[in-house]
């Protein structure tokens, strides 16, 4: 079966200081160079997609941003579609707009909600997530409140994990534990060497040691809060080490598919290998079987894993929380 990760906006009111849609045009994995048309496709087009997502075997959505409820609309109406094709919907958020819209997300039937909250300080949370208002942290808090309170839908947080804020994992951890969130994901930052944060966030080799006694602490006092399988946390290490890792027969382009918000289907969201696609296959002019069936994007052996992808095993994985 396979799963899609759709960014179905490429454009954000937000301003995350670490957010991908600042990196230059040739690494930025959403208004990429590459892509064929300078806007979104259009609602005929979506429509067409989702009417053909069956037939090509995808058995759950990510929906993806930039953030998908600046545009709820929108975003609403898309679930709506896939979920009638019964489909799994998981919606990815930076959680600052639940509490507007947690009727409808609550309505939609959605399987699960993924929220972006990288500390239990709002200082912190607040200073790097961009927030059109001062009570962004206590937003997203009293969202999740709402929805674990109001729905049945699976409820997780992932953090950001920076120079800055990883020794802070175990308390963020025991701050989604009180939540009572269903899950919780830790994932590296990833920022291009020519970013300006890149010196003051950017985990490094000198970090690992130090990070790997507290995630074996995490999984050692693990709650009710579900934490990602062991060899995620392994991979993820080993992508903040740098290790050089040749990945045998990858899901990318196989049982994983990244959809841009014009279109354009990728093997894989990784910054490092959008920009070496020779070739790019729109959802609304190539036929999707020769992508979902034959498997004619699959990266068979790649050599680019990195804290860009890693985060993608979690995602694969997700039959663990489902």
């Amino acid at each position: 079966m396979n799963t899609v990760l759709w960014a179905i906006n490429s454009k954000c009111s937000f301003h995350c200081k670490y957010c991908y849609l600042d990196f230059s045009e040739e690494n930025n994995p959403i208004n990429n160079k590459n892509s064929k048309n300078v806007s979104d496709i259009s609602e005929d087009e979506i429509n067409k997609f989702i009417d053909q997502f069956q037939k090509n075997n995808i058995s759950r959505v990510f929906i993806a941003g930039a953030e998908p409820l600046a545009n709820a609309k929108k975003t609403f109406e898309i679930i709506k579609k896939i979920k009638a094709k019964k489909i799994q919907v998981i919606l990815c958020t930076n959680g600052y707009l639940i509490d507007k819209y947690y009727h409808k997300i609550i309505e939609s039937n959605i399987d699960a909600i993924s929220i972006s909250l990288d500390s239990h300080k709002k200082e912190y949370n607040d200073k790097y997530r961009g927030y059109p208002t001062k009570d962004g942290f206590e937003r997203v808090v009293n969202g999740i409140k709402l929805l674990k309170g109001k729905s049945n839908i699976k409820v997780g947080i992932y953090t950001v994990l920076t120079k800055l804020n990883f020794r802070d994992l175990e308390k963020i951890y025991q701050f989604a534990t009180n939540l009572e969130v269903d899950y919780f994901v830790f994932q590296p930052i990833y920022l291009n060497k020519d970013t300006k944060l890149f010196n003051e966030l950017s985990l490094n080799k000198a970090d690992i040691e130090e990070i790997k006694n507290i995630i074996v602490g995490l999984y050692q006092n693990e709650t009710n809060t579900k934490l990602p399988n062991r060899e995620y946390a392994k991979m993820m290490l080993d992508a903040v080490e740098q290790k050089e890792k040749c990945i045998h027969n990858c899901f990318a382009g196989e049982s994983l598919f990244f959809v841009t918000p014009d279109g354009v289907i990728h093997a894989c969201p990784s910054s490092k290998m959008i920009p070496k696609e020779i070739t790019t296959i729109n959802v609304c002019n190539d036929r999707l079987e020769d992508i979902f069936v034959s498997k004619k994007i699959r990266i068979k052996e790649c050599n680019n894993f990195s804290e860009d992808c890693v985060n993608m095993w979690q995602l694969m994985s997700f039959d663990e929380i489902l």
